[in-house]
């Protein structure tokens, strides 16, 4: 293999690897379990700067909680 060819092929390797890496760090992710956006089905974020983010996943969670809650109150009363 011609010299000059493997460094360009080494070159677009290395340029691939810090646009991935780049990718990864822009990737939001979930403030309550850390979840990467690609990771679950959707994630909401609070404002353009997504500082804080929520999953589907939590939200089902907080809903079961909710509704046990809701179901613990309805028994006793």
């Amino acid at each position: 293999m011609d010299e000059e060819l493997l460094y360009k092929i080494v070159e677009k390797a290395r340029k691939y690897d810090q646009l991935a890496k780049l990718n990864r760090d822009f990737e939001v992710h979930c403030s309550f379990c850390g979840k990467s956006q690609s990771s679950v089905k959707k994630i909401i974020t609070r404002d353009d700067q997504n500082s804080v983010a929520i999953c589907n996943e939590c939200i089902e969670l907080c809903n079961e909680i909710i509704e046990d809650e809701k179901e613990e109150k309805e028994t006793t009363t």
